[in-house]
């Protein structure tokens, strides 16, 4: 069995410093057209007398900005001239809270700006500080397209709420412009300067991936993620190959980023050398039909298998994690008493119908951006069952209701069939049972054995029927999931037709001395093995591990440094 790592976040870190050092002038001076907002040519806008406009003056582009808050929508006009024919990218700062701004160019149609998602830069420029509609935040608005000389633009503030809206400044930039605050394209915002040695400031240029770069690992990646087959294992089982046969490792990262620029980053990736991402969504329903499916959250899988698909970089699907699913008991899946859904994907029958189901909408319907569905493209490369989830962890712990009295009874079925009844078992226990305070007693007229907690698993106490006892819920336990982790394989290899390899889960158990290897046996049943580890330096202060404030002790290792 193969195990992986992602390591993502901290590549950046490894390159950045030499990054930098490889920008070019020509990258800094891109031409632009900046235009401050109370610089119209003309308003009709009705600004507050006083609360909507008391904001920090230091935030703004010029010291200023345009507002209205009125019961009539507020129009501002702007003239401007453009240097040459070409296409822009037009970039608005604006209050993105509650408002509805529009435009039109050189008198042509209103056009709606989507000032609630791809935000850049959001921030909270209210004078006292307080959280209320006081907000600004850059959109790209798109591509535009200018004729050499003179133009007009207009913008409306039309919201429900007194028509409220703001205006800081707007910009017509080269395609490689990120805003940053007030900043125009080219500058740097002042940064003190490094006085430890080996430090120095990381400010680099947005990536124009430039041919000319000294460092672009691209080449490293195949022209098409999966252009000679499915990913394999290797004849001995250790190693990943390609189709072709030929050996593969890869620098795998965390991906969520399903916005505009999702072409550019599955470049910036590749230049990099990662060449695998697992994309963590929740496919779990949005309503209340258990058999439905987040349509949006495919269809950002679709888009991103896409768009990887192009840089060489395979992926990793991980559909689902219990602790943000929004299955719930009145869609008919066993009630955990509060617990959330934490367990039970491995033992509730109709919560795995559900999953199947999810599975099947996900993988076996065309992707609309490749043109295959994704269980027939080698690009997808592992399909990862759950994320983060055990029964061997303590979450199990918590599971009540008609989800414990279900998994009691299964363990009761597990029992008859190991011991040849419920009776032998108890005798085999020498009469040992939980405390009261971890379950009711067994029932065994009704099919049931009760459930020690988690943490009692881990110990070496009450003599040798007690551990026996606790020896057969953890070989219970471990038999529950490759359980289920094998059906879904199977179902995924011969229901859907699915060529990727399957990894079970990725988690940790309540004492990994003892319980690990019991784990990674469940995972067994599935081609790859994986394992989440988390990296963390110092932190002692007050508000330990949620804020980082001046007093503190905090370090951020680089797991470059320390990987294991």
């Amino acid at each position: 069995m193969r195990r992986w790592t992602g390591l993502g976040a901290v590549w950046g870190l490894a390159l950045g410093p030499l990054l930098a050092s490889l920008s070019t002038a020509a990258e800094q001076a891109a031409p632009f057209i900046w235009v401050e907002g109370e610089a119209a040519r003309s308003n009709s806008m009705h600004r507050h007398p006083w609360w909507y406009d008391k904001v920090k003056k230091d935030q703004l582009s010029g010291g200023d900005f345009i507002s209205n808050w009125s019961d009539k929508p507020g129009e501002a006009t702007y003239a401007f001239a453009a240097p040459a024919a070409r296409t822009w990218v037009l970039w608005v700062r604006a209050n993105p809270v509650g408002t509805q701004l529009s435009y039109r160019l050189d008198g042509g149609e209103w056009a709606r700006i989507d000032m609630s998602s791809s935000q850049v830069g959001n921030v909270n420029i209210a004078e006292d500080g307080k959280i209320d509609l006081r907000f600004l935040a850059w959109a790209s608005v798109g591509e535009v397209s200018l004729a050499q000389g003179a133009h007009t633009i207009e913008f409306r503030m039309d919201s429900a709420n007194n028509n409220h809206g703001m205006l800081d400044c707007f910009v017509f930039a080269d395609a490689g412009f990120r805003p940053e605050g007030i900043l125009k394209p080219g500058q740097l915002a002042p940064v003190a300067e490094a006085t430890e040695k080996g430090r120095w400031a990381f400010r680099p240029p947005r990536d124009a991936f430039s041919p000319d770069a000294l460092l672009d690992l691209r080449p490293l990646n195949e022209k098409v993620a999966g252009e000679s087959g499915f990913v394999t294992r290797s004849k001995d089982g250790n190693d990943f190959v390609l189709g072709s046969g030929k050996p593969a490792r890869f620098w795998a990262v965390n991906s969520g980023a399903f916005d505009k620029d999702l072409a550019r980053h599955a470049r910036f990736l590749a230049k990099r050398g990662v060449n695998m991402v697992r994309f963590h969504s929740n496919i779990t329903p949005t309503g209340n039909d258990l058999m439905a499916i987040d349509t949006k959250d495919r269809d950002h899988l679709w888009r991103g298998v896409a768009a990887m698909k192009k840089e060489g970089i395979y992926v990793t699907y991980s559909p689902y994690w219990a602790g943000p699913a929004r299955v719930k008991p009145t869609m008919g899946v066993l009630d955990t008493g509060g617990n959330g859904n934490w367990g039970i994907l491995f033992f509730d029958k109709k919560l795995q119908d559900a999953y199947k189901a999810w599975m099947k909408q996900v993988l076996a319907e065309p992707n609309p951006y490749t043109g295959i569905p994704l269980a027939k493209d080698p690009a997808l490369a592992i399909i990862q069952i759950q994320n983060e989830d055990s029964l061997l962890f303590y979450t199990s712990q918590g599971i009540k209701g008609a989800a414990r009295k279900e998994l009691r009874r299964q363990f009761g079925d597990f029992l008859k069939k190991k011991y040849g009844s419920l009776e032998k078992a108890k005798d085999a226990w020498g009469g040992a049972a939980p405390s009261a305070d971890q379950d009711s007693p067994d029932d065994f007229a009704n099919g049931e054995a009760a459930l020690l907690i988690v943490w009692e698993l881990s110990q070496r106490r009450f003599g040798e029927g007690f551990q026996r006892r606790c020896s057969d819920q953890m070989e219970f336990f471990s038999t529950v999931m490759r359980r289920f982790n094998k059906m879904i394989g199977d179902y995924l290899h011969n229901d859907l037709g699915c060529r990727q390899l399957v990894n079970a889960g990725n988690w940790r158990t309540a004492d990994n001395v003892i319980m690990l290897d019991a784990e990674r046996w469940s995972y067994s049943s599935n081609e790859v093995m994986a394992v989440n580890r988390y990296y963390g330096g110092i932190h002692e202060g007050q508000h330990n591990g949620w804020a980082i404030v001046n007093g503190d002790r905090f370090t951020d290792p680089s797991v470059l440094l320390r990987p294991r």
